[in-house]
This record gives structure tokens, sequence and C-alpha cells, in this order.
């Protein structure tokens, strides 16, 4: 009789797509690997931090070469909550003309308010970039409101 192999978690992702691709690329590169949670995660989001995410599982024999795939390529390194905020130098800031611009989300917060007491999202969603240099916010697209002097 053959036993099983043992599993272990290498990774835990709070995104079900981040989850699939690490797993992929560990499939593709030989390496059995398995997801848990991901029904849960994909049916109620929310849950996510609280049950530790989705975990990606390998056989303990394959732990060290599975890391280091997954470290050699920077889209499955790392959930993208650890990575930070993307930065955006394609634009200059009307303002000042700096190049040193990041990317920022506005209205996330008073979406999810309106969300939870009134179960509908009231407020847009935008995204917007910020000036390193002197803190000026404004919108990438052509012709948009920017609301912020």
């Amino acid at each position: 009789m053959t036993a099983e192999p043992r599993f272990v978690v290498i990774r835990a992702f709070t995104s079900p797509i981040e989850a699939h691709l690490a797993c992929s690329a560990l499939k593709g590169a030989g390496i059995d690997a398995r997801l848990s949670d991901i029904h849960l995660v994909e049916a109620q989001w929310m849950y996510s931090n609280a049950i530790g995410g989705v975990k990606v599982w390998v056989p303990a024999a394959d732990e060290e070469a599975a890391r280091e795939l997954l470290d050699q390529d920077p889209q499955v390194a790392e959930p993208a909550a650890s990575r930070g905020v993307e930065e955006d130098r394609s634009a200059a800031c009307p303002r000042c003309g700096s190049e040193d611009t990041a990317a920022v989300v506005a209205g996330r917060r008073w979406t999810f308010l309106s969300w939870l007491v009134l179960g509908l999202p009231l407020f847009p969603v935008r995204r917007r970039s910020r000036c390193r240099h002197c803190g000026h916010v404004f919108d990438l697209e052509p012709g948009s409101q920017n609301p912020e002097p």
C-alpha cells in the first residue's frame, strides 16, 4: 500500500485569480499543485482574510522547488496586497510638470460604506494619479473633471 504524499502550504492569496495563476505556473513546471478554500472565497470574497485566503498546496518533497519557481515570477511571487501601490510614470503632473507620480484609487472608502449601509454602492471608484513632488491629485484621462485643486 502506497502512502499519499504529504502536502504543505507554500502561499496564500486573497484573490482566487492570483491563486489560479500560481497553481498554473506550478503545474506547468510539473509540480502537483492544489488549491484549498477557493470555492468559499469565490462565493463570499469578504471571507478571504478571515480564513487566511486561498491556499496553494504542493507535496512536501517539491516545496523548495515550488517556492523558488514562484519567487522567480514577479506576477505570482507575492499577493498584490503586499506588493504595494503600483507606480505610474506615464503622466506628468499638470501643476508642476514632475513625472514622479503614483497611482491611487479614489472613492473606495465611501463606496464601501454606502454599500454596507444601503446595500448598494453610490459613489464611483476612480483611478487617479498623485504627484509625489507637489501632492496634486489628477485624473489620467484628458477632459475629465478634477475636483481637487
